[in-house]
Order: structure tokens, then sequence, then C-alpha cells
């Protein structure tokens, strides 16, 4: 099993455990969990119902669990790169976003270890093109408009 594999192995397990002993039943936590220094934006937008219901920490649980479904990408760098290719070069999609399905290191292992063989297929960019956003976008330079009304 590879280290990226055994590490969502190893979060999972966590997981399980850590709601285990949580044992949440409906009535279990019902302070709202929230706390007083997230700014009411971002409380209003965990929340699952009006602001007025308490958020427990099994909302909190099925709140995360929401965030992660959809197909997952397991196994060493270059078997994440070939489901990735595979994906991308059968028109199954355009580009990915990637979701850290566990913490810390979920993004640096991606950037160390199937990055560069995506690199590798010359699927993934090895320099950018340009300098600028707008460069990177393709989009023509404006015209000086101090020069233009001079």
């Amino acid at each position: 099993m590879g280290r990226i594999a055994r590490r969502h192995v190893g979060q999972r397990r966590r997981t399980s455990r850590d709601r285990a002993r949580l044992e949440l039943q409906p009535d279990h936590g019902r302070g709202d969990v929230l706390g007083a220094h997230l700014d009411a934006d971002r409380q209003r937008g965990l929340r699952p119902g009006p602001a007025v219901e308490p958020v427990t920490v099994r909302d909190l649980a099925n709140h995360r669990a929401t965030l992660l479904q959809g197909p997952r990408f397991v196994g060493t760098g270059p078997q994440v790169a070939d489901q990735m290719a595979d994906w991308f070069q059968t028109g199954a999609c355009d580009g990915f976003v990637l979701a850290a399905t566990h913490l810390p290191g979920a993004f640096e292992d991606v950037v160390r270890m199937v990055v560069p063989e995506l690199q590798r297929r010359g699927l993934f960019r090895t320099e950018y093109r340009s300098a600028t956003l707008r460069g990177h976008l393709g989009l023509p330079r404006p015209a000086n408009a101090r020069v233009a009304h001079a």
C-alpha cells in the first residue's frame, strides 16, 4: 500500500474512533460549538438551518462529510497520476479541484508525488508561459491610457 493510501486509511480509522468516542446521539452536544471567535458570515455558512439553531458536533461532522463526497484518487504518486490521466484523456473532465483528504500534508503529497509524474507525461506544465495573470489567461495588454490621450 502506498504512502498516500496508508495515510488515508489512518485518517479514516482516527475519524471513526473519534466519532465512536463522541457517541453522536441526537441529544449529545446540544451547545453551540462554533464559539464567539468566528465572524458572523462564517457562522452562517456552517449552520445547516436557521441562524437560531445551535450547531452540534453531529451537524459539523455531517457538514464535513458532505464536503468530501465524490471520487477520490488513492494510491502511490504514479497510481494517482494514472487515474487522473485516464479521466482527463478520456474526456471525463477538463481539470481537477482538489480537496484535502487528510491534514497535514495532503497538498504537499500531491505536489511532491503526483505533479512530477503528470509533468513527466506532459499533462501538467513545467513552467509558466507568462509572468502575469493577464498573460496566463492569454489576454492582450491594454494600451497605455496616458500615451493614448497625449
